[in-house]
C-alpha cells in the first residue's frame, strides 16, 4: 500500500534533505504516483499554499517539478503531507484526480489502507459533500463531516485499515490515526513533529538531524521516533503543539457480524483454561462464587499420560458447579509436531523427577508451546462467542496463572497473557475486547488452600487431579502417591500448600505408585510450620473487582 509522511516545522525549516529523505522511503512503498502538499497558517486561518501532484514516482519526477518541490520557500509551522501511491487492484488508476493528497471539506488527507466499498459507494450519494476522486480514501473526509468533524465517531463508523494524517484547516488540528496499518511518529527538539509510514524512516531522519543514534525516551525529550500503536488517534493541536491520545474500537463486518451493532447487553464472559487441578479448579468456584454469571471452563487434551484422568476430574467439577465445558483434542497437532520424546508429561518411558532435588525449580514438567496453544485456541473460542453473543468483554483466564509456579515457568507470568492480548488484538477481529482477569495469580498454593476451607469449597476440589502421572480405576481419577506422600512435583506442590494451610486431610484420591521416588520436603515442613493469615488479606490480594470481593467476603462471614 502506500507510502506516507508528515512534516510539521513548528520550530525550524529543515533542510530539503530530510524531505528528500521521507519521500525516498514512501517510494519504497508505492511508485505509482506522487503527491506533496504544503499547508500553511494564515492570518484568516489555514490555507493550502502548495499542491504538487504527479503520476510518475518519486524518483522519476522531471527535473521542472523537483526543483519546483525543493526550492520551494517553506517557512516555520508550515505542514507538509506527501505520499507515494501504490494503486490497488480495486481502485481507479493513477490520474491527476485520483492522486493524494486530497483536498475537500476544509480537510487535507493522506491515506495509506482501504475503506469498504459499500461506505464509498455511500459516500458518493451522500449530499453533505461532493466527492473529488474516484479513491476509497476520501470517505474519511465525507464521513468526518457526516460525525460533525468528530474524529472518534468517525474512525469508529469507517470500516477497512487505516493509516492516515489528515489536517483539518478549519480547527487547526491534525490528526494521525491508525489501526493495524504501520505508522511512526517522531519529534526532533528545534525542528519539529514527523509522521512516517515506516520508523525506520524516523530513525534515519532524526539521526541526520542530531548527529545521534536513537537511544530512548526521557522525561524531557530532545528527541525520538516510536512505532504508534493502534488503534490510537493522535489528535495534534498546530496553535500550541498539545497532543491528546484517542482510543478508538475498530470497526469490522463480515458476512453475520458487525463489531459496532448493538444488541441487548449481556453480562461479560469469562473463559478458564482448566486442567482439572486445584488452581483450575478453584479459579472456576472463586468467580462463580463472586457472581461471575458466564464462566465457560475449557479443557485441553494434548496427548499426555494424565489426560483420561484429567478430563473425567474437570466434568466431574464443572457438573458440581454447573458449569459449562468445552473440550479441545490436540493430540494430533502434537503428534505432528512431534513432541512425544519432548516432555516427561508425554512420554510414559521417561521418569517423574518432578519434585525430587534433582528436578526442583526446574521447567522439567515443560511441554513444547502447552499454555500458548492453548490461549490460542481460547481466542479463537472468544471470537466465535463474541460474534455469536455480542459480549462486550471477554476475560480471559487460568488456573496457570499463579505465584509458586510464575517462580520457574515463564508461560505461568502474568507477562505471558499480557503479551498474549497484545498478540490477539491484531490476530482477531474482536481483540480489543479481551482483557487478562488474573483472579489467582497473588496467591500462593497454602494461601489457595485456606481460601478453600473459608469458603467451603472442599467438594470440588475432592474431584481435581494435580498429578503428573495420574490413573483411572473403575471410572475414578487418583493422584500418585508414595507411602501416603505425593510422588511428583504437581502432587507435592498442592500437599506442601495443604500443610501450611492447617489442613487436617486431603480430601482428593490417591494411589501407591511401585517403585522408588524420594520427594523433596521442605525443612520447614518438617518442623511444622502453618500458615495463619486473616482470610480478609487473602481475599484482598485476589485479582478481582471490588464489587466481586465483596461479595466472597460476604460468603466468607455466612459461613
Amino acid at each position: 500500500m502506500c507510502g506516507i509522511a508528515a512534516l510539521w516545522m513548528r520550530e525550524s525549516v529543515p533542510s530539503v534533505a530530510v524531505i528528500h529523505k521521507m519521500l525516498q522511503w514512501c517510494e519504497k512503498r508505492g511508485v505509482d504516483g506522487t503527491g506533496i502538499s504544503l499547508l500553511r497558517k494564515e492570518a484568516k486561518g489555514w490555507i493550502v499554499q502548495a499542491n504538487w501532484k504527479d503520476v510518475a514516482s518519486y524518483s522519476k519526477l522531471d527535473n521542472d517539478l523537483m526543483k519546483d518541490i525543493m526550492t520551494y520557500k517553506y517557512e516555520v509551522g508550515d505542514v507538509m503531507l506527501m505520499i507515494c501511491r501504490a494503486q490497488p487492484e480495486t481502485e481507479a488508476p493513477t490520474s491527476a484526480r485520483n492522486m493524494q493528497p486530497i483536498i475537500g471539506g476544509g480537510c487535507a488527507l493522506i491515506h495509506n489502507g482501504a475503506v469498504s466499498q459499500k461506505q464509498f459507494d455511500e459516500a458518493n450519494l451522500m449530499s453533505h459533500y461532493m466527492m473529488i476522486t474516484d479513491i476509497d480514501s476520501e470517505t474519511i473526509i465525507s464521513e468526518y463531516l457526516r460525525n460533525g468533524r468528530d474524529i472518534k465517531l468517525t474512525q469508529e463508523s469507517l470500516s477497512g485499515g487505516f493509516a492516515y494524517v489528515m489536517v483539518d484547516l478549519h480547527k487547526g488540528q491534525m490528526y494521525v490515526v491508525n489501526d493495524f496499518k504501520p505508522l511512526a511518529t517522531g519529534y526532533v527538539k528545534g525542528v519539529g513533529y514527523l509522521v512516517a509510514s515506516d520508523n525506520d524512516c524516523l530513525s534515519d531522519v532524526v539521526q541526520d538531524l542530531t548527529d545521534c543514534p536513537r537511544t530512548g525516551m526521557n522525561v524531557w525529550e530532545y528527541y525520538y521516533n516510536n512505532p504508534q500503536k493502534g488503534p490510537l488517534i493522535r489528535m495534534v493541536d498546530l496553535e500550541s503543539g498539545f497532543e491528546q491520545h484517542i482510543k478508538f474500537r475498530p470497526r469490522f463486518k463480515t458476512a453475520t457480524w458487525d463489531s459496532i451493532k448493538t444488541l441487548e447487553e449481556k453480562d461479560e464472559l469469562c473463559l478458564v483454561a482448566c486442567s482439572g487441578g486445584l488452581d483450575s479448579t478453584l479459579t472456576l468456584a472463586t468467580l462463580k462464587a463472586a457472581g461471575y454469571k458466564d464462566v465457560v471452563a475449557v479443557h485441553f487434551k494434548y496427548g499426555h499420560r494424565g489426560q483420561e484422568a484429567e478430563e473425567i476430574a474437570i466434568k466431574k467439577s464443572c457438573k458440581y458447579m454447573n458449569v459449562p465445558l468445552k473440550i479441545f483434542d490436540l493430540e494430533n497437532v502434537y503428534k505432528e509436531c512431534e513432541s512425544k520424546e519432548t516432555s516427561m508429561l508425554m512420554d510414559d518411558s521417561l521418569p517423574i523427577r518432578t519434585g525430587t532435588p534433582i528436578a526442583l525449580k526446574t521447567t522439567e514438567a515443560w511441554v513444547p508451546g502447552r499454555n500458548m496453544m492453548f490461549v490460542t485456541v481460547m481466542a479463537t473460542l472468544a471470537e466465535s462467542l463474541v460474534m455469536k453473543y455480542d459480549y462486550g468483554t471477554v476475560n480471559v483466564l487460568g488456573g496457570f496463572l499463579n505465584l509458586t509456579e510464575s517462580g520457574t515457568y515463564p508461560d505461568n507470568s502474568e507477562d505471558f497473557l499480557r503479551s498474549f492480548l497484545s498478540f490477539v488484538k491484531y490476530g482477531t477481529l474482536c481483540g480489543d475486547r479481551f482483557k487478562p482477569l488474573y483472579c489467582l495469580s497473588n496467591l500462593m498454593k497454602s494461601e489457595q488452600w485456606l481460601l478453600v476451607q473459608a469458603l467451603g469449597f472442599e467438594d470440588v476440589i475432592s474431584n481435581t487431579i494435580s498429578c503428573d502421572r495420574p490413573i483411572v480405576r473403575h471410572g475414578i481419577p487418583y493422584n500418585c502417591a508414595k507411602d501416603g506422600i505425593p510422588a511428583c512435583g504437581s502432587g507435592l506442590l498442592s500437599y506442601w500448600g495443604a500443610k501450611m494451610a492447617g489442613m487436617k486431610g486431603d480430601p482428593r484420591m490417591f494411589y501407591e505408585i511401585e517403585g522408588d521416588y524420594i520427594p523433596h520436603i521442605p525443612k520447614h515442613l518438617i518442623e511444622g510450620a502453618k500458615r495463619n493469615i486473616d482470610i480478609n488479606q487473602i481475599l484482598d490480594r485476589i485479582l478481582l473487582p471490588a464489587d466481586k470481593i465483596k461479595i466472597l467476603k460476604g460468603k466468607v462471614l455466612d459461613k
